[in-house]
């Protein structure tokens, strides 16, 4: 018996998976949260040269905080193209300052912040360029963290992947959490800029990979007909659970107690540890066929299903334990999976470029932060459901592309619409939805196109992509102050570019059963699932290389007259 035939007799989605989902996206939660946390805790705010001739006699003169930022601005800071200078002050001798001083009584020479700076506290009360002085000679270590976490994380998934794939995908979801929830702590008390960098690194390291060893693991619990509404669901409740983030910020204005809480929060959810199982598809893979078949019977409990004795016969086990352990090499060793992993890490880091760079362009985009923020994570729901409605209709491929077009003209609009304005809003609001689509479909298509022994380290291939356009997202948002344009232009131009291969080069999965072993992955094009009733579409290299073999196959029965004969499982619809 297959492993998809047990889930049909255990349930494809009873209340054991419903629980194992439910638990996995919650504990998942925290992965959008310490990167996205950046927009709040280490936002654009406005900096001057600190003056405490000036600011120590504030009080004297009944200014509160506000009042007394204004007075130093306007008479010790110089102007500086539209504004003020942000690294730059007026330095004076033998002029007593008075509250009636004006900046040219005060502009005799200039010098630079000796005494540090003040920060705009308008919005947010601290941040970590305030805590750390990152600012004016050291501002380019404000992106380093951020960018150093996107990058080690590519790292991160490639060996927690095949970590995953050796000792189990429960162990490496564990682990990659325990590590992301101390250190996540751990940058909560940093000291200094330094010992935050190296807390943010690790913590960068595993991030991802909590997401990419998880994910699989429920995937592998799930039956083929029932994986698009667990996507949906768990889509949506991830999208709720980055809104609770905008709730953190907004009524923490304090970079420090807004890290406690996401991390204290973490820490509550590490308690469902106990209640994670290991996936009975790897273990089957693997040749554990006890373990598997006692994980399997305590899911058909849960559910109240019945099963037969004897779940898989002797010829059953003989094949599963002769299954050998595959690597990334196997998986690179194939032509047809190298060349889909190739666009499938080329497909994630549009992707992850083009959403997270809208989730980090959010301050920009409108007049509030968290708004904006909000608004952007919001209009992700209505795209998630588009995606449910469509991925068993047309299938992931076509829903894929639809995505990606409609997230790039959705940019290319945004870009040369009204900064700040209510209708640069709504149509960047379309952008998200189109690539939050386009999200919503990747991990999905992605688990279905990679078989068992190699998912893992495939999904951690997937994540190195996702982990670099993580990484240059904040550098292509700062592109904008030199052409404001350009940012927008950038995530429209490469959504677009995203489409191409999927369109030409990726085939469908929908109504397919996943496959096992590399061998099945290479022939998935041939091998449908219960729930197909026609023939899909497939890829234009998948097309070429049936022919080729039907032609080979012609050449030697020495037939030099034939009519090529299309038979219903080797259909191909261009």
């Amino acid at each position: 018996m297959r492993f998809d035939e047990v889930l049909t007799c255990v349930g494809e989605l009873g209340l054991y998976q419903i629980r194992v989902a439910l638990f996995i996206t919650i504990m998942s939660a925290p992965v959008v949260w310490y990167p996205s946390a950046e927009i709040f805790s280490n936002p654009m705010v406005n900096h001057w040269c600190s003056v405490p001739e000036i600011r120590d006699q504030c009080g004297d003169w009944g200014l509160d905080e506000a009042q007394c930022d204004q007075k130093i601005i306007d008479v010790a800071i110089p102007p500086s193209g539209t504004g003020n200078d942000n690294c730059r002050r007026y330095s004076w001798t033998d002029v007593e300052v008075t509250i009636n001083t004006t900046r040219e009584e005060l502009n005799q020479t200039i010098t630079d912040c000796n005494a540090g700076w003040d920060f705009d506290h308008l919005v947010y009360k601290s941040t970590i360029k305030e805590q750390f002085s990152v600012v004016c000679d050291q501002a380019l270590l404000n992106d380093l963290p951020l960018t150093i976490f996107g990058a080690v994380g590519i790292i991160g998934v490639i060996i927690f992947g095949a970590f995953g794939d050796k000792f189990g995908r429960r162990p490496g979801f564990i682990l990659a959490l325990v590590i992301q929830t101390l250190t996540g702590l751990a940058t909560t008390f940093a000291p200094s800029f330094a010992v935050y960098f190296v807390f943010r690194t690790i913590q960068g390291f595993v991030n991802t990979s909590v997401f990419y060893c998880g994910f699989p693991l429920l995937m592998e619990m799930i039956g083929t007909s029932k994986r698009n509404i667990t996507r949906l669901i768990l889509m949506c409740i991830s999208g709720v659970g980055a809104m609770c983030l905008a709730g953190f910020s907004y009524f923490i204005r304090w970079w420090r107690g807004m890290s406690i809480v996401i991390s204290m929060t973490a820490i509550v959810f590490n308690f469902l540890i106990p209640f994670i199982p290991e996936s009975p598809a790897w273990q089957l893979t693997v040749g554990k066929i006890d373990q598997a078949e006692k994980t399997i019977r305590k899911m058909a409990r849960v559910n109240k299903a019945k099963l037969p004795e004897k779940l898989f016969t002797d010829e059953d086990i003989a094949e599963l334990k002769g299954i050998e352990q595959a690597s990334m090499i196997d998986l690179l060793k194939s032509p047809i999976l190298r060349y889909r992993q190739l666009i499938i890490c080329w497909m994630s880091f549009c992707i992850a470029l083009a959403s997270y760079g809208m989730t980090l362009n959010s301050g920009n985009i409108g007049t509030d932060d968290h708004l904006s923020f909000v608004l952007l994570i919001v209009v992700e729901i209505p795209g998630f459901v588009l995606v449910y409605l469509l991925l068993d209709r047309i299938g992931r491929k076509w829903t894929m592309m639809a995505s990606f077009v409609i997230s790039g003209a959705g940019c290319f609009v945004t870009a040369f619409v009204e900064q700040g304005s209510v209708a640069q809003t709504a149509v960047a609001m379309v952008g998200k939805f189109g690539i939050a689509g386009a999200l919503s479909v990747s991990d999905l298509y992605v688990a279905e196109l990679l078989p068992t022994q190699v998912r893992n380290v495939g999904m951690g291939l997937n994540g190195m992509g996702f982990g670099l356009g993580v990484t240059l997202a904040p550098y292509i948002t700062r592109i904008q102050d030199f052409w404001p344009p350009a940012t927008m232009l950038i995530f429209g131009i490469l959504t677009i570019l995203a489409a191409i291969p999927v369109f030409l080069l990726l085939p469908e999965t929908m109504g397919r059963d996943l496959p096992a072993t590399i061998e099945e992955g290479e022939n998935f094009t041939k091998r449908r699932g219960k729930g197909s009733e026609k023939d899909l579409p497939t890829s234009g290299v998948d097309m070429a290389v049936d022919v080729q073999v039907n032609m080979k196959g012609f050449k030697q029965s020495g037939i030099d007259n034939v009519e090529v004969e299309y038979q219903e499982e080797e259909n191909v619809h261009l």
